[in-house]
């Protein structure tokens, strides 16, 4: 990433599907993004916000809303990753069109799609090629592949 910095964050909750950030990772992220002097992204596992399919939706980052009340004033930061969704998907932080939240795809099966796939294989494995340039903007490609072949 050059002179950028990627800001991981753990969302596994133990004995739960969906996501929690906590109290104790959220203000670390605020002082990180309060030190910032370059671009910089964002990636944890869990989606932060809804993607309109009611069963991803339930097992989402409960803290979400949390998360994107620190992330929206940020203008250094690029972009947020997440996966959990088995699925590509974009949105982007509310209150910044210009700040998008894109889900890779699994690197083994996807799930339904919520969006059309841009390269009309939903259900192939796949993922997402990120780019920051030197002046901190980024170019995401989607990726797919053949999925794994099954011997007999």
């Amino acid at each position: 990433m050059g002179q950028g910095q990627l800001l991981l964050l753990e969302s596994h909750r133990a004995g739960s599907c969906a996501g929690r950030l906590g109290q104790r990772q959220l203000a670390w992220l605020a002082q990180e993004l309060t030190d910032l002097t370059g671009p910089a992204v964002v990636a944890l596992h869990h989606p932060p916000m809804a993607i309109g399919d009611p069963a991803m939706d339930a097992i989402a980052l409960e803290d979400g809303a949390e998360l994107l009340a620190l992330l929206a004033p940020q203008p250094r930061v690029r972009a947020v990753l997440c996966g959990h969704l088995h699925q590509h998907w974009q949105g982007w932080v509310p209150g910044r069109p210009d700040l998008p939240v894109w889900a890779c795809p699994s690197t083994l099966c996807g799930f339904g799609p919520v969006q059309p796939c841009p390269l009309d294989r939903p259900q192939d494995p796949g993922g997402r090629w990120l780019v920051l340039e030197r002046g901190g903007e980024i170019r995401q490609r989607l990726l797919r592949w053949d999925p794994p072949s099954v011997e007999a």
